[in-house]
């Protein structure tokens, strides 16, 4: 499979999630469930930025004949997961002790979101600083 090939089958993917998580934060909305609207809505939000950044790299790459993913793009996506995973369990530790104030059901959607965020901004650190150590 060619880069272009797997560049349109990711930007349709995410495509397609964006979609539906804007259509269940207006579900949300219009029952008048305003928290959770907002939080499909930062969902939203986020991925179309993180989206919006990588397309552009890609982008970018292409025009400069560069490849889809270098050597830097696959250490920094690595290191950005590693970090995620580890910041991840003090975040687990923190929704845990704060859990007597936060509904039982949101807990492992914001821990998974807050993985999310996480790898996404620590990704972006690593590919705006140049260098992955």
């Amino acid at each position: 499979m060619n880069d272009t090939t797997r560049t349109a089958l990711k930007a349709a993917a995410v495509s397609l999630l964006i979609l539906t998580m804007a259509l269940l934060g207006y579900t949300l909305w219009a029952r008048g469930k305003v928290v959770e609207s907002g939080t499909a809505m930062g969902i939203v939000i986020a991925l179309v930025v993180f989206a919006a950044f990588a397309l552009r790299n890609v982008a970018k790459s292409a025009r400069q004949g560069l490849p889809l993913e270098d050597e830097f793009t696959k250490r920094a996506k690595a290191s950005a997961a590693s970090f995620a995973f580890y910041a991840s369990l003090y975040l687990w530790l923190a929704l845990m002790y704060f859990e007597d104030y936060l509904p039982e059901h949101r807990l492992p959607g914001l821990a998974i979101l807050g993985s999310a965020l996480i790898f996404g901004l620590r990704y972006l650190y690593l590919v705006k600083r140049g260098r992955v150590d």
